[in-house]
């Protein structure tokens, strides 16, 4: 984009830093998990999380419970979320 608009404000290019991982599970025991990881990029190109969300799709298809918010944290939501989060690591390696 830079190249494009090399005369554009750095706030322009704000947008494009955001990144989103996300890993949906099987239907397991009447969930189906959706976990989701928020990044940003600055523009030295290092990337720093800005938090990441649980949801049980099958309960919540709007996504509007998330199973990690402070107060809702069962320890098998929190073991499904390294789980789908390890998932994604493992997918978007460098290879």
């Amino acid at each position: 984009m830079r190249s494009l608009y090399p005369n554009a404000p750095e706030s322009a290019y704000e947008p494009f830093r955001l990144g989103l991982a996300a890993v949906t599970a099987p239907e397991e025991a009447g969930r189906r998990l959706k976990w989701v990881r928020t990044s940003r990029r600055d523009a030295e190109g290092r990337t720093s999380d800005l938090g990441e969300a649980l949801f049980d799709l099958a309960a919540d298809p709007r996504e509007e419970r998330d199973l990690l918010a402070p107060g809702a944290r069962a320890p098998a939501d929190l073991d499904a979320a390294r789980r789908l989060a390890t998932l994604a690591s493992e997918w978007t390696a460098p290879r």
